[in-house]
C-alpha cells in the first residue's frame, strides 16, 4: 500500500547532507516527511 500526502508519495531521507537528492525527489513529485543527518 502506497502512502500519500496531498496525492504525493512520501519519502524519508537518510544521510541527508546538502539535500540534493531530496530536492530532486520533490521535483519528481515526492513529499519529504523526515530527514536524518548526524554531524560528528
Amino acid at each position: 500500500m502506497q502512502q500519500l500526502i496531498n496525492r504525493k508519495p512520501i519519502s524519508i531521507s537518510l544521510f541527508t547532507g546538502a539535500f540534493g537528492l531530496d530536492l530532486g525527489l520533490e521535483k519528481a513529485g515526492f513529499h519529504t516527511v523526515a530527514v536524518v543527518e548526524k554531524d560528528i
